[in-house]
Order: C-alpha cells, then sequence, then structure tokens
C-alpha cells in the first residue's frame, strides 16, 4: 500500500504544482522595483485629484449657501 502512494519505485515526490497562469496588471506593475513605484505614484496622484475634487465640492456648495 505504501509502495502505490510513492508511485511504486520507493521515491517520495513533492505534489504537482497547479499550472502557471499568464503574467496579468498586478503582477507586471508588482514584479519590479519600477513598476511598484509607477503603480504608488499614480495612487497618490488619482488620491491628490479626488481631495481636489471633494475640495471644490465644499467650496462650492458653502458659496451657494449650503445644502
Amino acid at each position: 500500500m505504501a509502495a502505490e502512494a510513492d508511485g511504486g519505485n520507493g521515491e517520495r515526490h513533492p505534489p504537482p504544482r497547479p499550472p502557471e497562469r499568464p503574467a496579468g496588471f498586478l503582477d507586471h506593475y508588482l514584479g519590479t522595483k519600477e513598476g511598484r513605484a509607477r503603480l504608488l505614484f499614480w495612487i497618490w496622484v488619482s488620491s491628490i485629484a479626488f481631495m481636489g475634487i471633494g475640495y471644490a465640492l465644499i467650496f462650492v456648495i458653502f458659496i451657494r449657501g449650503g445644502l
């Protein structure tokens, strides 16, 4: 019974690896230091932009007399 579990030849084999998947968006950007820096830069730029839109909305609401 033990011979069947190890392939019958007495050697132990590692479990089979899952199939390789193609590199996706995050794999491309997170795989290198430059890619991580670029991704962090664009996250920072988008957060500044959304913050600016939020402050502009607050300013417009304040100027027009509130909600």
